[in-house]
């Protein structure tokens, strides 16, 4: 998941912002509905700083951490790592995923291309990477699947490839590396679109 810094120079505008600004301290005026609104715009601004700059999850346990957010704002209740992992991460990511993959709708198929990448973990865990790039120089990783229980064959990758053009709709192009079974399940996955009616697709080999 990427997320990126707020614009510099163009501070925060909108207006529950402000008035969270103005009067965050004022807390004995507050409704329960207020605080629990300001509370959520907490947690997503901390959701936000851990995604962007990779912090580690385990900060939210830390006795420094919680220090540090109880001296700015008692009133704060930190989430636990567990929620932070289970809850808070995947239901942002999924906000951020359908926004994206709206304006990906919006954007000439031309410019997005698929890449798909797969290795050993040093656990042994078999993994494949699934992430958008686009002609500017951005990218997006959309997906990260766990191949372990698979066997690395060329008709599971290309189902694996299939599924992921399907989520993402992005038809315009796939790049692989060039090793045995994802050069040979670049056909593969051709046919399986074809097949699903998601044609359109051509590939090309990575670098």
């Amino acid at each position: 998941m990427i997320v990126k810094d707020p614009p510099k120079g163009k501070g925060l505008t909108d207006p529950f912002i402000l008035t969270f600004q103005q009067n965050s301290y004022n807390r004995s005026s507050k409704t329960r509905e207020e605080m629990e609104k300001i509370q959520a715009f907490r947690e997503q601004l901390l959701l936000d700083l851990i995604a962007s700059k990779s912090l580690p999850l385990s900060i939210v346990d830390s006795n420094q951490f919680k220090a540090f957010t109880h001296s700015l704002e008692p009133s704060f209740k930190a989430m636990s790592r567990k929620k932070l992992t289970n809850e808070s991460l995947p239901d942002r990511a999924a906000i951020i995923w359908d926004k994206l993959i709206s304006h990906f709708a919006e954007v000439p198929t031309h410019s997005l291309t698929l890449e798909l990448d797969g290795w050993t973990s040093v656990s042994g865990a078999g993994l494949m990477t699934v992430v958008v790039t686009t002609r500017l120089g951005g990218s997006m990783l959309i997906d990260l699947v766990d191949i372990s229980s698979l066997t690395h064959s060329s008709v599971n990758l290309s189902e694996l490839a299939a599924e992921s053009v399907r989520k993402s709709g992005i038809l315009n192009s796939i790049i692989t590396d060039e090793a045995s079974n994802y050069k040979n399940a670049r056909p593969m996955t051709r046919k399986t679109l074809e097949a699903k009616h998601l044609i359109g697709v051509f590939f090309r080999k990575g670098g």
